[in-house]
Order: structure tokens, then sequence, then C-alpha cells
């Protein structure tokens, strides 16, 4: 087929004059496709039903490519009446709209995975921009905003948390157990500062592997050299007796010369070599 350039210009120049008529009024067009969508509400179900039977695939796919245009040219004005809509349902249908969805992502979770990988690769760079600009924004208004958003739905995130560890036991326990196994330093450092909290001493986020660096891989009790299996952390002036979680009184220790020393004083750490005997 031979298209000539003047029939090219007339296409362009009356798809010109639509735009510029449909600019000059939308306000008009718009009440007049709603009135005709009131109007006409039955005609126009019919007309679509009938076209979900002849082609099911091909109205859904329509479906689906209408509502993402929407969504991408007017991604707040979707984003509002989301909100709205949702914020109307009872409760019942809240709930309901919410078992429908685990269920959907358990049954498809492995296209899901797919579609999200294969998003995240042909969207790497937008993704890259959006994220640089968050970390670039103020920090402080984003902690705020964190804040706020924690304590306004903290209880209700509390209960959800609780009822998925209790329905989810076994599962749960056994990525304990596997955290355990592969953080064993870092499940040391919880314990420490759990201890401090709850003798309400004075305490600060600590690295172990700061702390034996620090110390040279020498236990402070025996003097002799420690293995990172047989490793531990011991305080200097215990919590028993008013110590701190801090570094100044952090120091490198064996599990067996920390457990024997107790809750004895720095008095008593000249005793200590008689444990390594």
């Amino acid at each position: 087929m031979v298209v000539n350039h003047e029939t090219l210009q007339r296409t362009s120049a009356k798809r010109e004059s639509n735009r510029q008529y449909y600019q000059a009024h939308k306000e008009q067009i718009k009440a007049r496709n709603s009135s005709y969508g009131r109007t006409h509400r039955q005609a126009i179900n019919n007309r679509r039903a009938l076209q979900r039977q002849l082609d099911p695939q091909g109205a859904r796919e329509r479906a689906t490519a209408y509502t993402r245009a929407y969504r991408h040219r007017h991604p707040d004005r979707a984003k509002a009446t989301a909100h709205a809509y949702y914020a109307n349902l009872d409760e019942a249908t809240k709930e309901q709209r919410r078992e429908h969805n685990r269920v959907y992502h358990q049954i498809h979770r492995a296209s899901i995975q797919r579609r999200q990988r294969a998003y995240k690769k042909a969207h790497y760079l937008e993704l890259k921009l959006k994220q640089t600009a968050w970390y670039q924004a103020p920090i402080e208004g984003q902690r705020a905003k964190g804040r706020a958003n924690y304590w306004a739905h903290r209880e209700e995130r509390l209960i959800k948390q609780r009822a998925w560890r209790e329905s989810n036991r076994p599962r749960v326990n056994e990525g304990a157990r596997l955290y355990r196994r592969t953080h064993r330093e870092q499940g040391k450092l919880t314990k420490a500062l759990r201890r401090a909290r709850k003798k309400m001493a004075r305490h600060e986020p600590v690295s172990f592997g700061m702390i034996a660096a620090r110390d040279g891989w020498v236990c402070g009790l025996c003097k002799k050299k420690v293995r990172p299996k047989n490793a531990s952390l011991d305080h200097i002036i215990p919590l028993a007796k008013g110590g701190s979680h801090t570094y100044d009184n952090l120091q490198l220790a064996h599990v067996r010369c920390n457990v024997i020393r107790g809750d004895r004083g720095p008095a008593q750490i000249r005793l200590m070599g008689e444990f390594s005997r």
C-alpha cells in the first residue's frame, strides 16, 4: 500500500485538530460521556458481557491494559480512589479480601516472584534512582514519618505478628535455630545486651569482631590465645556489680574462663591463672 505525502499531512493535521478540540471541550465531553453512561448503563453492561463471552481472554487483557494505563496516567487519583473504596468497606469484607489475597499469593507465589524479578530487571535504573532519591531526602523527616506510622499502628502490628508466630510456630522455631547456628557471635551479643537492659545498666551497640581485634584474640583472664569457637565477651566489672555493657568494660575471654569467673569483681582477675592449668 502506497501512501503519499499529502495523505500523511492530512492525517496528522486531523489528529492535531482532534487533540485541540478535546483540550478545548474536555469538560463538556466528560459530562456527555458520564450522562451517556448513566442513561445506557444496562446496554453497556450487556455489550461488555457479550464481549467477555465471545473473547474472554481478549476482554481480560483489554481491561487489564486499560487499568494499567489509567493508573500510569493518574497515579494520585487511582490511589485516592482505592483508599476511599477500601475505607468504606466493612470489616467482614476487608477480612474476606485479605484471605483471598493470601490464598492467591500462596497459589501463584512462583509466578509472582518471576514477575517481580522481571520487573526489577527491566526497571533497574528507575528503581535505583528512586532508592537514591529516597536516601538523599532529609533523613530526619523520613525517621519522623516512620516513627509516627509505627506508633499509629503499633498495637495492630503486634497483634498480627503474634498471630502469625502462633500459626507458624514450627517455621519460627526452625528459623531461630538456623539463625543461632549461623550467627553465633550475634547471638552472644544479643544475650549480653538483653541482660544489660534487664539490669538497667548503661549499654551501647558493640561489635564482637572489633573487640576481638582490639584484644588481639587473647583472653583477658588467662592471657592465652582464643579460638573463635571458644570465644566469649567478659564484662570487666560484672553487670551484677554495676558494670556497663560498653567497649571500655568488655574484653575477650574463653567461655570456660568466663563461666568459672562468674560475677566476681575485677580484684579477682589475678586468680584466673589457675583456671588455665
